[in-house]
C-alpha cells in the first residue's frame, strides 16, 4: 500500500489530477509515521538514468 501511495504522490506532482483523490483515500488509512515515510521517499525520488 505504501508503494501505491508513493506512485500516486509522484503522479500528482507530475500533474495527474485523478491521482489526488485516490491518494487521499489511502492516506486516511495510514499512520502518521507511514505518511511521513512516503512523503520522504517522494521528496528524495529520482528517475533512473537512461540505459542503451
Amino acid at each position: 500500500m505504501l508503494k501505491s501511495v508513493l506512485y500516486l504522490e509522484l503522479a500528482e506532482r507530475g500533474g495527474e489530477a485523478a491521482a489526488a483523490h485516490v491518494k487521499e483515500v489511502i492516506h486516511q488509512q495510514l499512520s502518521a509515521t507511514s505518511r511521513g515515510h512516503v512523503l520522504h521517499k517522494a521528496n528524495n525520488w529520482r528517475p533512473l538514468p537512461a540505459t542503451r
